[in-house]
């Protein structure tokens, strides 16, 4: 069995942990973790989550090469959407929301970071000088 490896579906296992942790941020609002623990406890809990996406971001390489193989324009749309969620979830004060949405934010915008942004006035081909061409005799 040395070589034979079992194929990953990225895909599948990223859909899946967002599940499940939608799940727990769900179990976790209707129990009334908010009022149990205080907002300032859940705040830094959704700190560490964050920290954890985007450290598991940088050590899992088949989680690197599924947001390359992804849309640039995807990821950047969800980069997006979630620092708005992430925003106006700590603005209306819906901590639980906020500590559900800032992790995915932080693995979205490290992928989109991690793909680079194009240089204003870049070219496809690089210009050609005319000094470098031989003069007509």
């Amino acid at each position: 069995m040395k070589g034979h490896r079992i194929p990953q579906e990225t895909g599948r296992v990223l859909f899946a942990g967002v599940a499940v942790w939608a799940t727990a941020m769900a179990a976790a609002a209707v129990e009334g973790v908010t009022a149990k623990f205080g907002d300032a406890a859940l705040m830094g809990f959704g700190a560490a989550m964050t920290i954890f996406a985007f450290a598991c971001y940088r050590i899992d390489t088949e989680l690197r090469a599924f947001a390359r193989a992804t849309a640039l324009r995807t990821l950047t749309l969800t980069a997006f959407v979630g620092a708005a969620i992430t925003g106006a979830a700590f603005a209306t004060h819906a901590v639980m929301f906020a500590v559900f949405a800032a992790p995915l934010a932080a693995l979205a915008l490290a992928a989109r970071i991690d793909r680079g942004f194009p240089q204003a006035g870049a070219t496809r081909a690089p210009a050609k000088s005319p000094g470098a061409r031989q003069p007509a005799t």
